[in-house]
């Protein structure tokens, strides 16, 4: 085979995965949710911007670990309306454990 064929093939491949991947959002059920933007810092691996979330009839607060923030949102404690979709994905917190990471359809301030 030769390398240029090789690179078509691996280029391909990248496009079918990729848009295998996309179907995955398309199809996820959607939640339209309050919530604060947190940075979590420490020592462990979290080290990122979170979005807590008040669970509905309980006082738990749940983190979520968005993969598509934008910019001008990253600002801790900001209070936010979130439409979104949860992915299969978890995002390691080292001691804080797994969170689950999502997937912004659309976001604005409170």
């Amino acid at each position: 085979m030769k390398t240029t064929d090789f690179f078509k093939y691996i280029a391909v491949l990248l496009i079918f995965v990729e848009s295998f991947s996309c179907k995955k959002w398309e199809n996820a059920e959607l939640f339209t949710e309050n919530g604060i933007v947190k940075y979590i810092s420490g020592p462990d691996t979290c080290d990122d911007y979170m979005i807590l979330i008040k669970q509905e009839k309980s006082d738990l607060m749940l983190y979520y670990k968005p993969n598509n923030l934008p910019e001008n949102f990253k600002e801790d404690n900001l209070y936010v309306n979130v439409k979104f979709s949860i992915s299969e994905k978890k995002h390691n917190c080292g001691f804080g454990g797994y969170v689950s990471v999502i997937y912004i359809i659309k976001i604005q301030k409170q």
